[in-house]
């Protein structure tokens, strides 16, 4: 279940992007949802390392999507 209380939306280039974060003591998995060019994405990240991965890296990776 996504914690939709502790979300933030990060709106930079020509698509929307939604990073939605869940608090750290529970064990939920992060999600990041965009579309670009007419498809949409979803990258999850595992919550061992959502101390590593930031919003702004996934937005880095999104950017990279031709």
């Amino acid at each position: 279940m996504i914690d939709l209380e502790k979300w933030s939306t990060i709106d930079r280039r020509r698509y929307s992007n939604k990073y939605i974060k869940t608090a750290q003591s529970k064990k939920r998995v992060n999600y990041f949802y965009f579309e670009k060019n007419g498809w949409q994405y979803l990258f999850r990240v595992h919550p061992e390392v959502s101390n590593v991965i930031s919003p702004e890296l996934l937005v880095e990776l999104a950017d990279s999507i031709n």
